[in-house]
């Protein structure tokens, strides 16, 4: 049990027949990400073959015979998407050849005979889709390259150019897979909306059409909100934000939630918990700080190396939003406002209330405290701090002691409630210890909730139904006793 497993994952033939299948990659290493070459010869993946694999990021890809042989090495250790063959027989990946390059924005490469080449320039994320990556792009017959696009909130698919993209299924989105066929009229997809969970849709020589209905009975009971998008200029950057008001035209607690990564985005994909929270009476608000994808290099990159400073840039986005959003919604009160996050949202949550005492309630999931023990018991560990605070664990104690929220646990004050897995091993239950002991010890009004094996850092997306939904009355309750005005009920 835990991160590190006593058996690798492999490559591996399955014969059609019903015979045993063969492992083409055998070792102490473990492989995923397959691609296989158009005349199906070869199998193309990914690899943590290489030295200091599991303390350092990355992986590398290999090339290996379908009918079994040596593997040959197409790259060095990098950050690499998983790889797919073009029609020419070379291979395509999004990616870097430097391991450190996270977080950033990702070009396509090509691989062949002659060498690594870079395919785009485009300044968004290539190949993203909620809440993983897909095979690679898909080549049609004319030479087109189509892929996905996370662009300003939204993931579109687009035809690929050098530096150039053109739109083939855009709006106010996410595109979460596709396949289309070989000359690309025909495109099958996978769509999600802020009001539609998903369904199967199909675009057929540019005229699009819904193929299934599957949440008709939901839509029709929920009460759902359509977000509004506004946006917040300040200290030199635009950032963008939503509001998720419920129905009515009366004043409204503001709850700011927070998204993780920080290389992830809000947008107009579908969420559960805007949704709870808005039909719970709650005024939601989420932005895209720097630090979020689907805003170009610049914007990914703000945050690296700042985290140490007594407020980093990604968190004067998130309180120059709250005053922006209660100016442009004057429902949202700004004397009822809570607080909320998780993983780095967690981490975003805790320090804002360090530092700022206009919210009433707070309540930080699954984050991430203090770095230096985060060092030695994350399953990214060994290589996330210095990615982001640009410091090392063992010569820069002292900052990175600084940019975690438990050096500054004795500032808040707050009503915060901890969320915690038992079983997280992105940020460990002792992370959420330390922080509620430290918020405990201070006198600040807290509590730690503890979800059992084998609930993990996904809870709140992919854990037991019976846990997702105790996990949703935890924080309502924790809110709406300091939110909820209960004079006007």
């Amino acid at each position: 049990q835990g991160y590190t497993y006593d058996k690798r994952t492999h490559v591996w033939r399955l014969p059609l027949d019903g015979t045993e299948p063969v492992c083409l990659t055998p070792g102490d290493s473990n492989e995923w990400g397959v691609g296989v070459d158009p005349d199906g010869l070869i199998v193309a993946y990914q690899s943590d073959s290489f030295d200091r694999a599991g303390v350092l990021p990355g992986a590398q890809l290999f090339t290996v015979p379908l009918g079994g042989g040596e593997p040959s090495s197409v790259t060095g250790p990098g950050s690499w998407g998983n790889p797919t063959y073009g029609p020419d027989g070379a291979i395509y990946a999004v990616g870097s050849d430097d391991i450190w390059a996270y977080p950033a924005v990702f070009a396509l490469f090509r691989f062949a005979s002659a060498g690594a080449e870079q395919v785009t320039t485009i300044d968004y994320n290539l190949s993203a889709t909620p809440p993983g990556q897909p095979r690679g792009p898909f080549f049609l017959d004319d030479g087109a390259i189509l892929s996905t696009l996370e662009f300003e909130g939204r993931i579109h698919v687009v035809s690929l150019g050098g530096d150039s993209w053109t739109t083939v299924i855009g709006g106010d989105r996410w595109v979460g897979g596709f396949s289309p066929n070989a000359d690309g009229s025909v495109i099958v997809f996978v769509a999600t909306s802020p009001t539609d969970p998903g369904d199967l849709f199909l675009l057929r020589d540019g005229v699009e059409s819904r193929l299934t209905d599957l949440n008709a009975e939901f839509k029709d009971e929920a009460d759902l909100v359509e977000p509004q998008e506004f946006t917040i200029d300040h200290d030199g950057v635009r950032i963008a934000g939503w509001a998720y008001l419920p129905s009515g035209d009366g004043k409204v607690p503001l709850l700011y939630n927070i998204h993780g990564g920080p290389a992830t985005q809000y947008g107009y994909g579908f969420s559960d918990e805007f949704q709870v929270y808005a039909g719970a009476g709650y005024g939601v608000v989420a932005t895209n700080p720097r630090g979020s994808s689907g805003y170009g290099n610049d914007h990914v990159r703000a945050v690296v190396g700042r985290w140490h400073e007594e407020m980093p840039p990604d968190l004067r986005d998130i309180l120059a939003a709250v005053d922006v959003a209660a100016e442009v919604f004057p429902r949202l009160d700004k004397g009822r406002m809570g607080v909320m996050g998780g993983s780095y949202g967690g981490w975003a949550t805790a320090f804002v209330v360090a530092h700022d005492q206009r919210f009433k309630s707070a309540v930080a999931e699954r984050g991430l405290y203090n770095w230096i023990s985060f060092y030695g018991t994350s399953d990214i560990g060994p290589w996330f701090p210095r990615m982001f605070t640009g410091l090392s664990n063992t010569t820069d104690i002292q900052k990175m002691w600084d940019a975690g929220p438990l050096s500054m646990a004795h500032l808040v004050t707050t009503p915060t409630l901890v969320l915690h897995s038992e079983t997280d091993f992105r940020c460990p239950i002792e992370q959420g210890e330390q922080f509620f002991t430290a918020l405990k010890s201070t006198g600040c009004e807290t509590e730690l909730v503890r979800f059992p094996s084998p609930e993990s850092h996904e809870l709140s997306r992919g854990g037991s139904p019976k846990h997702r939904l105790e996990r949703f009355e935890f924080i309502l309750e924790w809110h709406g006793s300091r939110l909820i005005d209960t004079t006007q009920e």
